[in-house]
């Protein structure tokens, strides 16, 4: 049964539930909760500095970074960059710069890849260079040089009819494919620009793949484009690409004298060095 709720004015009315008695407290005390959140939220900053530097000036400087306020001061130490080794991203906003799917620019977690497109740095069937060619390599020389890693250049071609003529037929007989010999000739002329240009030779190494390592397949000329060209690759997977590795590797190397031999893994190479009878 419902109570009946007693006036003193003469008047009769039903009584407020006990539980909304119980409701309205409970929404005064969050709406003083969320008042209080909000006016520590807005407290002045400077004030907040100056608390955190009366405790840390008491009991220690805390983080060697913090810069407080305090009447100790600490020496204040600045972030370095995080990652203090260059490697190939800044070759990202030339490419999409680029429309003309000349450059390309492939990475995952361990590789970065400039792909050159092969028509646009050499003629027809040729291992010269074009204008337009010294223009690409132009463009990427100061990534190429500012890297931190050492390099790896790679050149592929297409098959004797993309690169020579639509009637090219191999010659019967001939032990060497054709595209192996020219993929070497164009990327050693692509890596003779770059020492030209002041790069140190040993930040590069070279690979030829000829026609057996495509990109894409051959049933359209697009496809058949992507196949031909050069690749300057960032591996981070290898060990002695690491720099610091690196670095030391090749300072060692400058500082060796001059020798007419040197051995690798048990073999003995003889070779004359420049200059000498």
């Amino acid at each position: 049964m419902k109570r009946k709720k007693k006036s003193s004015g003469g008047g009769g009315g039903e009584e407020v539930p006990a539980w909304m008695v119980t409701f309205s407290d409970l929404m005064t005390l969050l709406l003083t909760f969320f008042v209080l959140l909000l006016s520590m939220a807005s407290q002045d900053i400077q004030r907040r500095k100056i608390a955190l530097g009366s405790v840390s000036g008491r009991f220690g400087s805390g983080a060697p970074s913090l810069n407080d306020l305090t009447t100790h001061p600490s020496k204040t130490v600045e972030p370095g960059p995080i990652n203090q080794f260059k490697d190939l991203d800044a070759i990202q906003n030339r490419v999409l710069e680029d429309q003309s799917q000349d450059l390309r620019f492939e990475y995952d977690r361990f590789i970065q890849r400039i792909a050159i497109d092969g028509e646009s740095l050499f003629a027809p069937g040729s291992a010269a260079l074009t204008p337009k060619g010294r223009a690409l390599l132009e463009a990427v020389r100061p990534v190429v040089a500012e890297s931190s890693y050492p390099l790896g250049l790679s050149g592929h071609t297409g098959s004797g009819r993309d690169e020579l003529d639509a009637g090219y037929l191999a010659p019967v007989g001939e032990r060497m494919d054709f595209s192996w010999k020219l993929s070497l000739e164009r990327v050693t002329t692509v890596y003779q620009y770059f020492l030209d240009t002041g790069i140190p030779p040993d930040k590069l190494r070279l690979e030829a793949y000829g026609r057996f390592r495509p990109k894409a397949g051959e049933r359209t000329p697009e496809d058949r484009k992507l196949n031909r060209r050069v690749e300057i690759t960032l591996d981070r997977r290898i060990g002695s690409w690491d720099p610091a590795q690196f670095k030391a590797m090749t300072d060692a190397q400058r500082q060796m004298p001059e020798h007419d031999s040197f051995s690798v893994d048990n073999f003995l190479f003889h070779f004359k060095l420049p200059g000498k009878e």
